[in-house]
């Protein structure tokens, strides 16, 4: 839930701020200021590159957005590890209580089962 909210948010934000940055650093304004710095961002490919590299900045984002995710939940998991709660608690508590998603939540149950094994 909350999860893919931010995870989107980055996808979006992340490209849009780098190219606001792009089109400030151009010294144009309008719509000569964003062709210049969309083609800026090609790398030599021009404005195609542009859009391409601005859409494999969003995927990255929201790949690094997800780990953060799924690290932080690994991380709750293991700090309620060391304070002795038990495993059914632990569910619980993911189950009812975390409000990310059940993709992100059934994974981090999975990591659990598989490390008491």
């Amino acid at each position: 839930m909350i999860d893919k909210l931010i995870e989107k948010l980055a996808a979006i934000g992340i490209p849009m701020l780098v190219l606001n940055v792009t089109v400030l650093l151009t010294g144009n304004n309008g719509a000569s200021g964003f062709t210049d710095g969309i083609e800026d961002l090609g790398f030599g490919f021009g404005m195609s590159g542009g859009v391409f590299f601005l859409i494999l900045l969003a995927l990255f984002s929201e790949f690094v957005t997800r780990l953060v995710f799924e690290k932080k939940l690994d991380n709750m998991v293991k700090k309620m590890k060391s304070e002795n709660m038990s495993r059914i608690d632990i569910i619980n508590v993911l189950g009812t209580k975390i409000m990310y998603s059940k993709d992100l939540r059934n994974r981090t149950l999975v990591k659990l089962a598989l490390a008491q094994e």
